[in-house]
C-alpha cells in the first residue's frame, strides 16, 4: 500500500511513521509512506496557503490553488481533469483515492478502517487554520470525522486513520489473528486482559483462564465480551445482533415496557417473534465468581409484562407462582 499525505506540516509525521507498527511496516515492503509540503506548490515569497474567507469572519481558509496544483504533480493532471469530469471509475479499487478529515465528513470506525486497508492508493489532504475552500472537496473519495471535537490541525486527524488502516494490512501484526478478536471487530468491546502474575496485590486473575478449558475460556470471553458493550457502550448492541448471538451469550429481551437480561437458548420450535423466559428476581444462572453488572431487578421478565394494581403479573395467579412467560416482541 502506498500512503501520501498532503500538508503544512508534513514533519509532523516523522516520529508517528518512524517508529513501532509503522515503522516495521514499511521495512517489510508493505506499506510505503511520503508525506508532501504543500507549501512546495505556492508561489509567493511568503509560500502562502491561505487567505481571508469571503463573506468575513475569523480564521483563515486554505487556498484552492495550490492544493490542486499539487494534487495534479502527485497523481497526474490528466487523473484529476478525469476526476472532476466524473470519468473515474468508483469500482477502480487500484487507482488512488482521496481522504479529507472535515467535521461534516461520516463518523470514522472499525469498519470504514477496513474500507480504506483495501485501497492501493490513498492521498490525504490535511487541513489546518478555519478550514479548506469548499471547492476543494471535489476532489474528495472519502470525508471522514473522527468526532464531535476539534483538532488543530488535519495532520493528527490523519495520523489516526493512517495507523487504524495500516494494522488491518496482511503481515502487519505479528499474529495473524491479531486484529480479529480486537474492540469492534466484531460490533462488540473487547472482553477483558490479564496477563502474569496470577494475583497482584489481592487482585486475583479470573480461575477460568487459567483452567486450561479452551471452550470454557472462549464462552467466558464472549459472555464478558457481550456485558461490556452493553455496560459502557449499549448503542453497539444493535452491531452485536448483526453479528450474531449463539447459545449461551447473556442478551437482552425488550418490548414496549422495557427490557432484562436473560442468557441465550435457542428453541428452533418457538416463532422467530417469540421470545420465551423463566420468571424470578434472581439470575437464572448464578455465577458468583463474575462480578454483578445488571444487578438483580434487570434479569426480571416482570419487567416486560402487564401489572395489575396489587403489583401481580397479568398472566394468572400471583407472581411466585407463574413459571414462565412468554411474550411477542417486536423484533
Amino acid at each position: 500500500m502506498l500512503i501520501e499525505t498532503l500538508s503544512t506540516f508534513p514533519h509532523m509525521y516523522d516520529s508517528v511513521m518512524g517508529e513501532s507498527m509503522m515503522k516495521r511496516a514499511q521495512e517489510k515492503g508493505i506499506l510505503e509512506f511520503r508525506a508532501h509540503d504543500l507549501r512546495d506548490w505556492t508561489h509567493d515569497r511568503h509560500r502562502t496557503t491561505d487567505d481571508d474567507p469571503y463573506g468575513g469572519g475569523a480564521g483563515l481558509v486554505m487556498k484552492c490553488d495550490p492544493i490542486f496544483e499539487a494534487v495534479e504533480a502527485i497523481l497526474g493532471k490528466e487523473f484529476v481533469e478525469a476526476k472532476l469530469a466524473s470519468a473515474v471509475e468508483e469500482s477502480q479499487q487500484h487507482r488512488p483515492q482521496i481522504v479529507f478529515l472535515a467535521p461534516q465528513g461520516r463518523p470514522f470506525d472499525d469498519a470504514y478502517a477496513d474500507k480504506l486497508a483495501a485501497a492501493d492508493h490513498l492521498l490525504f489532504i490535511c487541513g489546518h487554520y478555519e478550514g479548506i475552500d469548499e471547492r476543494v472537496y471535489t476532489l474528495a473519495d472519502h470525508v471522514i470525522s473522527l468526532g464531535d471535537y476539534v483538532l488543530t490541525s488535519g495532520e493528527l486527524a490523519s495520523m489516526v486513520v493512517i495507523d487504524a488502516a495500516v494494522r488491518k494490512l496482511p503481515g502487519v501484526l505479528g499474529a495473524a489473528e491479531g486484529p480479529v478478536d480486537e474492540s469492534f471487530t466484531s460490533g462488540l468491546l473487547e472482553y477483558p486482559q490479564y496477563t502474569r502474575p496470577a494475583d497482584f496485590r489481592g487482585m486475583a486473575v479470573p480461575e477460568v483462564l487459567t483452567s486450561g478449558n479452551h471452550a470454557a475460556i472462549a464462552r467466558w470471553r464472549r459472555e464478558q465480551s457481550l456485558a461490556r458493550t452493553a455496560a459502557a457502550r449499549p448503542d453497539l448492541i444493535a452491531a452485536a445482533e448483526a453479528a450474531g448471538l449463539s447459545e449461551g451469550d447473556w442478551a437482552w429481551i425488550e418490548n414496549q415496557r422495557g427490557r432484562c437480561r436473560q442468557k441465550l437458548h435457542v428453541n428452533p420450535s418457538l416463532d422467530d417473534r417469540v421470545v420465551r423466559a423463566e420468571h424470578g428476581w434472581w439470575f437464572p444462572e448464578q455465577e458468583a465468581a463474575e462480578p454483578v453488572l445488571f444487578g438483580v431487578f434487570d434479569s426480571n421478565i416482570n419487567n416486560l409484562t402487564p401489572q395489575c394494581e396489587n403489583g401481580d403479573t397479568g398472566f394468572g395467579g400471583d407472581s411466585a407462582g407463574s413459571s414462565a412467560v412468554e411474550a411477542e416482541c417486536d423484533s
